[in-house]
């Protein structure tokens, strides 16, 4: 089979064939936040992935048609060697985005002023900000990273990488609040996005006593957003979160199902493909896929995936509790994958369903 051709045979089983590659390259972390659901630490007992293997990972997945390459782990500048790993992915021409995410608190004038060389003009950066104040970030983060992950993104800016960087804002009890200021301070950094998801409930998280935002603090910034020009200005520009942008779309019919996420699958440092980053538990693992070619995993993935995409759609049907919600066919049940972190019944409504209804409910806002 063609390496062009071999994740259409995705299709074959209701999977969106991969169009972006998400690789962990080390487990390893110079943080040990306490909302990781992956675990990462600076005690990991998982080794840096070879660099070599991954190299020659890489390319498979970008010959087979990848056109995105995310560079993900643990903390991916503790690789010793991710610079390497990182000018491999860039030299590719059909890679028209390349991501590096990172907490972004060892970033310095020299690797920045490196990363703005012209041979990363399809690079972007995602770095991790929790909060807009030192005290809320470093809750979860460690004392004094906050200063840390400002400088670097300082450095960014300067270095006119600004519009090409991602703040990535976890959603938390403790933290949402502070979101309006962190889009002004973003905007006035000149960073290029600020994105929020919510708490994943695993891992560290379910050990740290840290909550998802309320419903209220939900609705409290929807009717913000609705009087506030300077915000609303801001959050067009740079904003998206999934609270603002349910209630802006919660009247549509949404053809979106978990199962596309598949389209993102996920490498693990240990060489395992997984449909997406959520989904990372062992019964969907592909195992040993370091340097195999991508026809061959897509015949595992046909097996081991086969349904998932159905299972997805057969949710918004059979969960008993989405029957009289009003959001039902914009929501589709939600995210399958986040349910992976909690229990094994994929036909449970998801740990956001609250927020939604809450959402889904409010009356239109006066302009």
């Amino acid at each position: 089979m063609n390496p062009e051709k071999a994740l259409d045979r995705l299709t074959q089983c209701g999977v969106v064939p991969a169009n972006r590659l998400i690789i962990a390259v080390t487990r390893h972390c110079n943080l040990k936040c306490n909302h990781c659901w992956l675990t990462s630490g600076p005690k990991s007992s998982l080794k840096h992935v070879d660099a070599t293997l991954l190299k020659e990972t890489l390319s498979l997945w970008v010959d087979a048609g990848v056109q995105t390459l995310c560079l993900s782990g643990g903390e991916p500048l503790t690789h010793p060697q991710w610079q390497d790993i990182l000018t491999h992915c860039a030299q590719f021409p059909t890679i028209y985005h390349l991501r590096l995410q990172t907490n972004g608190t060892l970033l310095t004038p020299k690797i920045v002023n490196d990363l703005a060389d012209p041979v990363f003009a399809n690079l972007h950066l995602q770095i991790s900000l929790d909060g807009a104040q030192p005290a809320t970030h470093d809750l979860v983060r460690g004392k004094g990273n906050f200063a840390k992950t400002m400088n670097g993104l300082r450095l960014l800016s300067d270095a006119g990488l600004g519009p090409r960087t991602t703040v990535s804002f976890t959603e938390m009890r403790h933290n949402f609040e502070e979101l309006p200021q962190l889009f002004a301070m973003m905007e006035e950094l000149d960073i290029g996005r600020v994105v929020s998801g919510t708490l994943i409930q695993g891992g560290r998280a379910l050990t740290r006593a840290l909550d998802l935002p309320s419903p209220k603090q939900y609705a409290n910034l929807i009717e913000r957003f609705s009087h506030d020009a300077q915000l609303r200005a801001i959050y067009e520009r740079i904003g998206n979160t999934s609270c603002l942008e349910w209630y802006a779309s919660r009247r549509e019919i949404s053809e979106h199902h978990c199962a596309n996420c598949m389209e993102s699958p996920y490498i693990s440092e240990e060489g395992t493909l997984f449909p997406c980053g959520l989904l990372s538990v062992t019964n969907y693992g592909i195992q040993k896929v370091w340097n195999c070619s991508v026809a061959s995993i897509a015949k595992k993935a046909e097996v081991r995936w086969a349904g998932l995409n159905a299972l997805s759609r057969q949710r918004a049907d059979d969960i008993q509790a989405c029957m009289d919600c009003t959001g039902r066919r914009h929501c589709q049940s939600g995210c399958m994958a986040r349910l992976a972190r909690q229990t094994n019944d994929f036909l449970e409504v998801e740990d956001r369903c609250h927020l939604r209804k809450m959402v889904y409910t409010l009356p239109d806002l006066p302009d």
